[in-house]
């Protein structure tokens, strides 16, 4: 940490630290339900494979930095979960496991929702001279952008898989899934 950051300044990269590591472990132990769920395809189990790992694998690297901004126990972190992020927290722990395509779905908000806190951290943490956890910040925002163009691929499968599951409703275009991530990715570029 730059010896221009003052304790004020440290105590509140912590606290922020805190945050956005308990909105991972909340966001984790959801991933854990989701990845035992029948995905109908090996293409969409390694995609929430890769959701789980990655954002476990994140929230290790923000635990491992806290220890070294002396954060304190992450133990203590889960306890002030709701007064930090409030209705985050809370839909995250709202998470849907009963339909891939809506686990998908929620977990490409929750990605956002993160990737959100982390740009907000690396560019707090710029501000206030702390290079180490800005890069820390900025190594999070590349992992969940790749999680979220993951799951812009892999929601149009998911969708059309859940109406082939549905006996009330007749699939119509077979190639539906294709034409989603055309204009998805159509979208993007775009922008």
């Amino acid at each position: 940490m730059s010896t221009a950051v003052t304790t004020t300044a440290h105590d509140q990269l912590t606290t922020w630290v805190k945050n956005v590591y308990a909105l991972e472990g909340h966001l984790e132990e959801a991933l854990d339900e989701q990845i035992k769920l029948d995905t109908r395809s090996p293409e969409v189990g390694e995609a929430l494979q890769r959701f789980h790992d990655t954002v476990r694998d994140s929230k290790m690297r923000i635990e491992r930095h806290l220890a070294t901004l002396d954060g304190g126990d992450a133990s203590s972190i889960k306890e002030t979960i709701g007064e930090a992020l409030g209705s985050m927290a809370g839909w995250v722990n709202q998470l849907r496991a009963d339909s891939v395509a809506r686990a998908v779905r929620d977990d490409y908000v929750a990605f956002s929702g993160i990737q959100v806190s982390y740009a907000m951290l690396a560019t707090s943490a710029r501000a206030l001279g702390d290079d180490a956890t800005a890069q820390v910040a900025e190594q999070a925002l590349a992992d969940y952008a790749g999680l979220i163009q993951l799951a812009n691929q892999v929601l149009p499968t998911v969708t059309v898989d859940d109406i082939k599951a549905n006996d009330d409703v007749e699939l119509v275009n077979p190639d539906a899934a294709d034409a989603g991530r055309a204009a998805i990715d159509a979208a993007w570029s775009r922008s």
